[in-house]
């Protein structure tokens, strides 16, 4: 039998957290809708990374982590409604999986989420 890898999961007002017995993420709660092409702001002196594009079942995309509001168009949610099941806090768990990934490498165990 495969064993489940557990992790933590703190969906926090600034970042979100996410923690496992050997790897942990936190990732910049910063969250914009991606509203087009970014070639203009791309022009200048010298081009940053890009913050991680994510796009959702939905088909909506949105840029997550730090540079997110520089990208596209900024989601301020303040609302304590966007804790259950916002597409901008389901970007940023995506997004804090992805870069646990990028990181780490391929997690082939089944997860559990607590």
């Amino acid at each position: 039998m495969t064993e489940t890898i557990s992790f933590g999961l703190d969906l926090g007002m600034g970042a979100l957290k996410l923690h496992g017995n050997q790897q942990s993420i936190q990732l910049i709660s910063q969250v914009a809708v991606n509203n087009g092409p970014l070639v203009g702001r791309m022009l200048g002196l010298g081009s940053s990374r890009l913050p991680l594009r994510i796009a959702l079942p939905s088909g909506s995309t949105f840029f997550v982590d730090s540079g997110a509001h520089d990208s596209g168009r900024p989601v301020e949610n303040l609302s304590m409604d966007r804790f259950a099941g916002s597409p901008e806090m389901l970007a940023l768990f995506y997004g804090a999986f992805t870069r646990l990934i990028q990181r780490s490498g391929d997690i082939s165990q089944p997860v559990s989420i607590t």
